[in-house]
Order: C-alpha cells, then sequence, then structure tokens
C-alpha cells in the first residue's frame, strides 16, 4: 500500500515538473503548490481496516 501511495505521487510529480532531473524545480514545485501539506491531509484521511 505504501509503495502503491508513493509511486502514484511520484509518477504525478513527475509528469508536472518540465526538468525531471533538476531537483531545485522538484522543491519548488512541491513549495509553490503546498504538495506537503495536502499529502499529510490525504494520509491522516486513510482509513485502514
Amino acid at each position: 500500500m505504501y509503495d502503491t501511495f508513493l509511486t502514484g505521487i511520484y509518477t504525478k510529480l513527475r509528469s508536472a515538473i518540465e526538468d525531471k532531473y533538476d531537483c531545485q524545480a522538484w522543491l519548488d514545485y512541491i513549495e509553490k503548490y503546498g504538495l506537503l501539506e495536502q499529502l499529510e491531509e490525504s494520509v491522516l484521511e486513510i482509513e485502514f481496516e
């Protein structure tokens, strides 16, 4: 479940970031869209059965 979650996030980010090999481009994109906060909220909403 963890691998699937992270793979999905990586795939979506990779398609949205123009320079896929530039670490700063990744950091800028993550900060610009507040992705860490969004991910935190998403993880808190996950229900395990």
